[in-house]
Protein backbone atom coordinates (compact mmCIF):
# COMPACT_ATOMS: atom_id res chain seq x y z
CA UNK A 1 0.00 0.00 0.00
CA UNK A 2 2.59 2.33 0.93
CA UNK A 3 5.47 1.43 -1.88
CA UNK A 4 3.51 0.47 -4.91
CA UNK A 5 6.63 0.27 -6.77
CA UNK A 6 8.75 -1.43 -4.28
CA UNK A 7 11.46 -3.63 -6.78
CA UNK A 8 13.60 -5.19 -3.29
CA UNK A 9 12.49 -5.46 -0.13
CA UNK A 10 14.39 -2.82 1.58
CA UNK A 11 15.06 -1.05 4.74
CA UNK A 12 12.51 1.51 4.68
CA UNK A 13 9.83 -0.61 3.49
CA UNK A 14 10.18 -2.99 6.39
CA UNK A 15 10.60 -0.52 9.02
CA UNK A 16 8.10 1.80 7.94
CA UNK A 17 5.85 -1.54 7.89
CA UNK A 18 6.82 -2.44 11.50
CA UNK A 19 6.44 1.06 13.26
CA UNK A 20 2.96 1.34 11.53
CA UNK A 21 2.64 -2.13 13.56
CA UNK A 22 3.33 -0.68 16.22
CA UNK A 23 1.53 1.89 16.10
CA UNK A 24 -1.58 1.04 15.48
CA UNK A 25 -0.95 -1.56 18.06
CA UNK A 26 -1.52 -4.51 16.31
CA UNK A 27 -1.42 -8.16 17.62
CA UNK A 28 0.40 -10.95 15.98
CA UNK A 29 3.63 -9.16 15.69
CA UNK A 30 6.55 -11.19 16.63
CA UNK A 31 5.06 -14.17 14.66
CA UNK A 32 4.28 -11.37 11.47
CA UNK A 33 8.13 -10.30 11.83
CA UNK A 34 9.04 -13.56 11.67
CA UNK A 35 7.43 -13.98 8.34
CA UNK A 36 8.99 -11.25 7.17
CA UNK A 37 12.60 -12.06 8.27
CA UNK A 38 12.07 -15.70 6.20
CA UNK A 39 11.00 -13.52 3.43
CA UNK A 40 13.88 -11.50 3.09
CA UNK A 41 16.17 -14.58 3.70
CA UNK A 42 14.62 -16.18 1.16
CA UNK A 43 14.80 -13.34 -1.61
CA UNK A 44 18.48 -12.92 -0.83
CA UNK A 45 20.10 -10.46 -3.27
CA UNK A 46 20.44 -7.59 -0.79
CA UNK A 47 16.77 -7.75 0.74
CA UNK A 48 16.44 -6.23 4.40
CA UNK A 49 16.35 -8.82 7.01
CA UNK A 50 14.83 -7.24 10.11
CA UNK A 51 16.93 -7.76 13.43
CA UNK A 52 15.14 -9.59 16.02
CA UNK A 53 15.94 -7.03 18.46
CA UNK A 54 14.20 -4.41 16.32
CA UNK A 55 11.04 -6.11 17.59
CA UNK A 56 9.23 -4.56 20.97
CA UNK A 57 9.58 -7.03 23.96
CA UNK A 58 6.12 -7.98 25.28
CA UNK A 59 5.87 -6.59 29.06
CA UNK A 60 4.62 -9.62 31.37
CA UNK A 61 1.27 -8.53 32.91
CA UNK A 62 0.93 -8.22 36.81
CA UNK A 63 -2.39 -9.83 37.66
CA UNK A 64 -4.78 -8.36 39.71
CA UNK A 65 -6.22 -10.87 42.18
CA UNK A 66 -9.48 -9.98 43.60
CA UNK A 67 -10.14 -10.19 47.29
CA UNK A 68 -13.40 -11.59 48.46
CA UNK A 69 -15.08 -8.02 49.09
CA UNK A 70 -13.81 -7.70 45.39
CA UNK A 71 -14.64 -10.77 43.85
CA UNK A 72 -18.44 -10.56 45.75
CA UNK A 73 -19.15 -6.72 44.19
CA UNK A 74 -17.72 -7.75 40.54
CA UNK A 75 -20.36 -11.10 40.78
CA UNK A 76 -22.96 -8.91 42.14
CA UNK A 77 -22.49 -5.97 39.29
CA UNK A 78 -22.02 -9.19 36.79
CA UNK A 79 -25.91 -10.34 37.47
CA UNK A 80 -27.43 -6.82 37.53
CA UNK A 81 -25.57 -5.22 34.75
CA UNK A 82 -28.39 -5.32 31.98
CA UNK A 83 -27.50 -5.12 28.44
CA UNK A 84 -30.47 -4.21 26.43
CA UNK A 85 -29.17 -4.99 22.90
CA UNK A 86 -27.94 -8.91 24.35
CA UNK A 87 -30.16 -9.28 26.99
CA UNK A 88 -29.06 -12.86 27.56
CA UNK A 89 -25.70 -12.30 27.76
CA UNK A 90 -25.77 -11.28 31.41
CA UNK A 91 -26.55 -14.55 32.20
CA UNK A 92 -24.08 -16.02 30.13
CA UNK A 93 -21.22 -14.62 31.66
CA UNK A 94 -22.40 -15.02 35.03
CA UNK A 95 -21.99 -18.34 34.71
CA UNK A 96 -19.25 -18.69 32.40
CA UNK A 97 -16.97 -16.23 34.33
CA UNK A 98 -18.13 -18.37 37.59
CA UNK A 99 -16.65 -21.57 35.55
CA UNK A 100 -13.85 -19.72 34.75
CA UNK A 101 -13.29 -19.50 38.49
CA UNK A 102 -14.11 -22.22 40.29
CA UNK A 103 -12.41 -24.55 37.66
CA UNK A 104 -9.80 -22.39 37.02
CA UNK A 105 -10.13 -22.36 33.48
CA UNK A 106 -8.34 -20.00 30.59
CA UNK A 107 -10.86 -18.00 29.41
CA UNK A 108 -10.75 -19.79 25.89
CA UNK A 109 -11.03 -22.92 27.46
CA UNK A 110 -14.30 -21.75 29.24
CA UNK A 111 -15.68 -19.47 26.53
CA UNK A 112 -15.49 -22.78 23.47
CA UNK A 113 -16.91 -25.11 25.59
CA UNK A 114 -18.95 -27.49 23.44
CA UNK A 115 -22.33 -29.01 24.50
CA UNK A 116 -20.78 -32.18 23.87
CA UNK A 117 -17.91 -31.63 26.22
CA UNK A 118 -20.06 -31.56 29.53
CA UNK A 119 -20.79 -34.58 31.37
CA UNK A 120 -24.04 -33.47 33.17
CA UNK A 121 -24.23 -36.82 35.25
CA UNK A 122 -20.64 -36.54 37.00
CA UNK A 123 -19.85 -32.85 36.64
CA UNK A 124 -17.13 -33.63 33.87
CA UNK A 125 -16.05 -31.18 31.36
CA UNK A 126 -13.51 -32.10 28.53
CA UNK A 127 -11.52 -28.70 27.98
CA UNK A 128 -10.61 -29.51 23.98
CA UNK A 129 -9.47 -26.02 23.82
CA UNK A 130 -6.85 -26.27 26.02
CA UNK A 131 -3.06 -24.53 25.50
CA UNK A 132 -0.83 -26.79 23.52
CA UNK A 133 -3.77 -28.66 22.08
CA UNK A 134 -4.11 -30.90 24.95
CA UNK A 135 -6.73 -31.87 26.40
CA UNK A 136 -7.96 -32.58 30.03
CA UNK A 137 -10.81 -33.31 32.01
CA UNK A 138 -12.04 -31.14 35.10
CA UNK A 139 -14.54 -31.83 37.20
CA UNK A 140 -17.37 -28.87 38.69
CA UNK A 141 -18.27 -28.46 42.19
CA UNK A 142 -21.94 -29.63 43.11
CA UNK A 143 -23.10 -26.19 42.84
CA UNK A 144 -21.45 -25.06 39.86
CA UNK A 145 -22.67 -28.13 38.15
CA UNK A 146 -26.44 -27.24 39.19
CA UNK A 147 -25.80 -23.88 38.14
CA UNK A 148 -25.10 -25.13 34.23
CA UNK A 149 -28.02 -27.16 34.42
CA UNK A 150 -30.04 -24.30 35.26
CA UNK A 151 -28.32 -22.36 32.69
CA UNK A 152 -28.29 -25.13 29.91
CA UNK A 153 -32.01 -25.03 30.51
CA UNK A 154 -32.63 -21.59 29.57
CA UNK A 155 -29.85 -21.73 26.63
CA UNK A 156 -31.94 -24.50 25.30
CA UNK A 157 -34.96 -21.69 24.11
CA UNK A 158 -32.20 -19.43 22.65
CA UNK A 159 -30.11 -21.46 20.62
CA UNK A 160 -30.78 -25.13 20.66
CA UNK A 161 -28.91 -25.93 17.90
CA UNK A 162 -25.32 -23.94 18.78
CA UNK A 163 -23.00 -26.57 19.72
CA UNK A 164 -21.37 -24.24 21.98
CA UNK A 165 -22.32 -23.83 25.77
CA UNK A 166 -22.03 -20.40 26.35
CA UNK A 167 -23.65 -18.66 23.86
CA UNK A 168 -24.85 -14.88 22.48
CA UNK A 169 -27.92 -13.49 22.08
CA UNK A 170 -27.63 -14.16 17.98
CA UNK A 171 -27.22 -17.96 19.01
CA UNK A 172 -23.43 -17.79 18.15
CA UNK A 173 -20.38 -18.41 20.57
CA UNK A 174 -19.28 -15.55 22.33
CA UNK A 175 -16.58 -13.65 21.29
CA UNK A 176 -13.54 -12.83 22.95
CA UNK A 177 -13.53 -8.95 22.39
CA UNK A 178 -17.06 -8.46 23.34
CA UNK A 179 -16.04 -10.35 26.88
CA UNK A 180 -13.32 -8.46 27.66
CA UNK A 181 -15.55 -5.35 26.85
CA UNK A 182 -18.01 -6.63 28.96
CA UNK A 183 -15.43 -7.30 31.88
CA UNK A 184 -14.29 -3.60 31.94
CA UNK A 185 -17.89 -2.57 31.96
CA UNK A 186 -18.80 -4.77 35.03
CA UNK A 187 -15.50 -4.21 36.82
CA UNK A 188 -16.36 -0.19 36.65
CA UNK A 189 -20.03 -1.16 37.91
CA UNK A 190 -18.86 -2.98 40.94
CA UNK A 191 -16.00 -0.10 41.96
CA UNK A 192 -18.69 3.34 41.75
CA UNK A 193 -16.83 5.04 44.17
CA UNK A 194 -13.56 4.97 41.71
CA UNK A 195 -12.90 6.77 37.69
CA UNK A 196 -12.73 3.82 35.57
CA UNK A 197 -9.36 4.96 34.55
CA UNK A 198 -7.90 4.74 38.24
CA UNK A 199 -8.82 0.96 38.67
CA UNK A 200 -6.74 -1.53 38.09
CA UNK A 201 -7.22 -3.70 34.89
CA UNK A 202 -9.38 -6.42 35.79
CA UNK A 203 -8.89 -9.39 32.80
CA UNK A 204 -11.11 -12.77 32.59
CA UNK A 205 -7.35 -14.30 32.90
CA UNK A 206 -7.36 -12.75 36.07
CA UNK A 207 -10.24 -14.95 37.68
CA UNK A 208 -7.92 -18.28 37.32
CA UNK A 209 -5.38 -16.60 38.84
CA UNK A 210 -7.78 -15.81 41.83
CA UNK A 211 -8.48 -19.03 41.71
CA UNK A 212 -5.06 -20.80 41.53
CA UNK A 213 -4.11 -18.13 45.01
CA UNK A 214 -7.75 -19.45 46.51
CA UNK A 215 -6.21 -22.81 46.36
CA UNK A 216 -3.03 -22.29 47.58
CA UNK A 217 -3.97 -20.14 50.25
CA UNK A 218 -6.44 -23.03 51.66
CA UNK A 219 -4.02 -25.87 50.87
CA UNK A 220 -1.63 -23.42 53.80
CA UNK A 221 -4.44 -22.79 56.47
CA UNK A 222 -4.59 -26.76 56.06
CA UNK A 223 -0.82 -27.16 57.08
CA UNK A 224 -0.39 -28.72 53.61
CA UNK A 225 2.91 -29.60 51.85
CA UNK A 226 2.78 -27.04 49.01
CA UNK A 227 5.32 -29.20 47.43
CA UNK A 228 3.57 -32.22 47.34
CA UNK A 229 0.52 -30.61 46.45
CA UNK A 230 1.28 -28.13 43.37
CA UNK A 231 1.61 -31.61 40.96
CA UNK A 232 -2.11 -31.29 41.21
CA UNK A 233 -2.51 -28.00 41.21
CA UNK A 234 -0.46 -28.39 37.86
CA UNK A 235 -2.44 -31.10 36.24
CA UNK A 236 -5.91 -29.67 36.93
CA UNK A 237 -5.23 -26.10 35.10
CA UNK A 238 -3.17 -27.64 32.71
CA UNK A 239 0.15 -26.55 33.43
CA UNK A 240 3.55 -27.18 31.58
CA UNK A 241 5.19 -26.57 35.12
Amino acid sequence: ENYPELKHLSREAVRGWISDEIAHGRRGLKNKSSAIRMLAKYLGNGAYVLPTHAIPKKQNYTPYILTDDELAAFFLAVETTNNRYAPFLQETVSVLWRLLYTCGLRPREGRLIKCSDICFQTGEILISEAKGNKERIVIMSSDMLKLCESYNTRRSAVASRCEYFFVSSNGNSLKADQLNRWIKHCWAQACPGTPPHLLPNLRQYDLRHRYASAILQKWLDEGRNLYAMLPYLRTYMGHEK
